[in-house]
């Protein structure tokens, strides 16, 4: 079974929402979660933050965190899945 499927199975056997936010992804898993029927009923959206400013002004990521941390580190990716979450109203 793939991940996709799975992760469809157990949002909607727990009635949760999800939303994603993408870096050097470039969207690929929201691609993956949407490619199974039925994902609209649980799976809200997410942001492609491919660029640092659209993390900053649009998911809240301070530009010190990046400095320090480089974008692609754990404590963005954090800060990243923390605001989308916030933004779009979902569990996780």
């Amino acid at each position: 079974m793939l991940l996709q499927e799975d992760l469809c199975k157990i949002c909607m056997e727990q009635g949760v929402s999800i939303a994603v936010a993408e870096s050097c992804t470039s969207g690929i898993n929201a691609s993956k979660i949407t490619s199974i029927s039925g994902s609209s009923s649980y799976f809200k959206g997410g942001i492609i933050a491919y660029q640092n400013e659209i993390k900053t002004k649009l998911l809240g990521v301070s530009e010190a965190l990046i400095d320090n941390n480089t974008e692609v580190s754990a404590e963005v990716v954090s800060q990243m899945a923390k605001s989308v979450k916030k933004s779009f109203f979902v569990d996780y």
